[in-house]
């Protein structure tokens, strides 16, 4: 395996099988992360994502399973809510949800990460004020705690892909970090922008030129970027399933760490983003290249860390068998 493939692809994959298309059953998913933990290509398995709803069920199982990994680390899903009072309410329940399972609990467990919805009301362009006052009001909550989520993710409701909701929202997460590096929460890190990237039927695929818009716009506010669904593959290929063009993994996070290392162009970006030949994506033992654009090992590490985070994947297996195929690792 080539030396920058491990910082480009590690702790890359959060596993969501409780979500579609697996749609696994709770102890079942949670059996399949077991096994994964196990695996020799581990190195790229974060965290378990699972909802609010489920999360003292999972804590039961964690509890009963001793070969659980401590720490068992997890990404939680908010509720979706339809403005910024169901919003409020939402975070309170969370807040809640969190820390009575954590006390029902000897093991020890990490939500380092809380991935939600903004509400479509405060995307209105009339609403930007309701849309601060839900970032500061989740932020301002799971800061009070240091066993509460550090960093939220905050994504856009539903599959319009109209680009003018993904700034708005970027825009707002922006300006809100902007104020929390002026007055330090000691327990939370800057928010980030969840791109959500496929689904199971067509329409929920976004268009490359979203992407591309998307992640400029989230540099150039120097907003953190994370991705769901969708990302099964490495190399964008159309899918007989889905019967549309599936965007790759490595498309999607080439261009990313592409966009953040050298403020590529939206042009740019549409070419990495679109390129169905694997080849042209390059790992050697000092950077990572598309097509003559590079990224060093060193930055790789910390655009990782610190931008372009992790995508969620309701598969394990799929990715490191097309990665296998790819011959990238053994």
């Amino acid at each position: 395996m080539k030396t920058s493939l491990r910082p480009f692809l590690s702790d890359i994959i959060d596993y969501a099988g409780l979500y579609p298309p697996s749609e696994l059953p709770l102890e079942e998913a949670f059996r399949k992360y077991l096994s994964h933990i196990e695996q020799k290509e581990a190195w790229m398995l974060s965290k378990f994502v699972v909802g609010t709803g489920l999360l003292h069920e999972l804590i039961t199982l964690i509890d009963a399973e001793s070969e659980s990994p401590s720490p068992f680390k997890i990404t939680l899903v908010g509720a979706a809510s339809d403005d910024v009072d169901g919003f409020k309410k939402v975070i309170d329940n969370t807040v809640e949800a969190i820390k009575n399972t954590l006390a029902s609990t000897a093991k020890k467990i990490r939500i380092p990460t809380l991935e939600i919805k903004i509400p479509p009301a405060c995307l209105q362009e009339e609403s930007s004020s309701d849309l601060q006052t839900a970032i500061e009001y989740a932020v301002q909550s799971m800061a009070k705690s240091e066993t509460l989520p550090h960093q939220i993710f905050f994504e856009v409701p539903g599959f319009d892909f109209d680009i003018k909701y993904a700034k708005e929202l970027v825009q707002g997460i922006h300006k809100h970090n902007e104020w929390l590096e002026s007055n330090e929460k000691e327990n939370y890190s800057f928010s980030g922008f969840k791109i959500r990237c496929g689904g199971v039927e067509a329409f929920q695929f976004p268009p490359t030129d979203y992407l591309a818009k998307a992640i400029t716009f989230s540099r150039e506010n120097t907003v953190p970027l994370k991705f769901t669904a969708g990302l099964h593959h490495p190399v964008r290929h159309f899918n007989d399933s889905v019967q549309t063009k599936m965007h790759g993994f490595l498309n999607v996070f080439g261009a990313s760490l592409l966009s953040y290392s050298k403020k590529l162009s939206e042009a740019e970006l549409l070419e990495i983003l679109n390129d169905e030949n694997a080849s042209n994506f390059s790992f050697d033992k000092s950077e990572f290249s598309w097509r003559g654009q590079s990224v060093s090992f060193e930055e790789l590490h910390m655009l990782r860390d610190l931008s372009v985070t992790s995508f969620g994947s309701c598969s394990f297996d799929e990715p490191v068998e097309d990665l296998q195929e790819l011959n990238l690792i053994a």
